[in-house]
């Protein structure tokens, strides 16, 4: 979606510009206009949204609102502060809302969701799956990895992996890339992340998957601030269909960020007694946070080896949704991680395998066809 924005500053008319394309939306220096010309700006007819600056001069933010009164196209003040008598006379005349200067894009993004909700505008989001298990050596990683390569299969380049763990740096060695930059870099200049220096970030599997992952070799753990873990995610499912994400076993406020914006939280557990406790609990403690249950969906992994619970028992203990048993194969898994290929690539015929593509089925059957793009938002409707 095209955004324009107005101001009597240029230089705020590019702050105001760069939070937009902090969101993955459109917005060129052509969409940067006076507050004077806004009204003629917006009978282009082009625009889902457009962004006011308040200025020191409240009169003129008022004759500029009434001038864009007749035009479809949401209006929202942006402003360090509002008096409680000036806002009230800016809705009148015609404003839908307002952000605030300091936060901009943060609320920019509310508001789009909230037109989205409301069905004001029609809003092309991917999907994004979070992967997580409260027991470190579940096999998280591998889940996220090849369910991410299955989705591609069928919808190759339009499916993001990203590992946004805070532990060893194990994706880039396990499918043998080499990211270009280390992920500390992208977590520490959050702030300055658009569509064009996300892409920059992503390493392209031939296999139709983009990868994001920290360089080889990177043990210190990441400060992920939960901004930060937000803007890469709204950035990612603005650009492809599916976004898979392996969160690891940590609940801090940065994963609590991504798992709030996430579609669908994958949980990945054993069927042994000590890990079905501790998976037990790790839902117990996703729903605590505002997960809600139908969002959850259990996978036992490594299904199958000798001694385990049964799968029925494991059902009644996590109380989940159980949306595959992924079977135990280390030889598949081994060979793969030595060929520095997905299992899904490696041993395509394997039951393992085989698992994935039922797993990434629960939706491929909700999405559109390939000859669809995605964007992040459309036309008003």
């Amino acid at each position: 979606m095209r955004i324009v924005v107005s101001s009597e500053s240029a230089t705020e008319r590019e702050q105001l510009r760069q939070a937009v394309l902090g969101l993955g939306l459109q917005c060129t220096t052509g969409d940067c206009v006076i507050p004077q010309g806004l009204a003629d700006r917006l009978d282009r007819g082009d625009a889902g949204l457009a962004l006011l600056a308040y200025g020191m001069n409240p009169a003129a933010a008022l004759t500029t609102v009434h001038a864009c009164a007749s035009n479809v196209t949401p209006l929202y003040v942006v402003a360090d502060s509002l008096a409680g008598s000036e806002l009230p006379g800016l809705l009148r005349a015609g404003a839908k809302g307002y952000l605030r200067k300091e936060d901009a894009r943060g609320d920019l993004l509310g508001v789009v969701q909230q037109l989205r909700a409301a069905g004001s505008i029609r809003v092309s989001w991917g999907r994004v799956i979070a992967v997580t298990g409260g027991l470190p050596g579940v096999g998280v990683t591998t889940v996220a990895t090849n369910l991410a390569f299955a989705l591609a299969e069928k919808h190759p380049h339009r499916v993001a992996l990203a590992q946004l763990t805070d532990g060893v740096a194990d994706l880039s060695l396990n499918l043998a890339l080499s990211p270009a930059y280390p992920l500390s870099d992208l977590a520490g200049g959050w702030y300055r992340l658009d569509a064009d220096l996300m892409r920059s970030c992503l390493a392209d599997h031939p296999a139709g998957v983009s990868v994001l992952a920290d360089q080889a070799g990177q043990t210190e753990p990441i400060a992920w601030q939960p901004a930060a873990m937000l803007q890469v995610l709204v950035l990612l499912r603005a650009r492809y269909d599916f976004t898979v994400v392996d969160l690891g076993h940590k609940l801090d406020a940065a994963r609590q960020e991504a798992l709030r914006i996430a579609d669908t939280v994958a949980v990945v557990h054993r069927l042994d007694a000590p890990a079905m406790q501790v998976g037990s609990d790790w839902l117990g403690r996703l729903r605590d946070i505002g997960v809600p249950s139908e969002r959850l969906l259990g996978i036992v992994n490594r299904a199958g080896q000798a001694g385990q619970l049964a799968g029925c028992l494991g059902h009644e203990t996590l109380a989940a949704v159980l949306g595959e048993t992924i079977p135990d194969d280390p030889a598949s898994v081994n060979r793969s991680l030595n060929g520095g290929r997905s299992v899904m690539q490696a041993e395509r015929t394997a039951a393992i395998a085989q698992s994935f593509v039922r797993l990434a089925d629960r939706w491929n059957a909700k999405t559109k066809t390939a000859s669809v793009p995605n964007r992040l938002l459309a036309s008003v409707s």
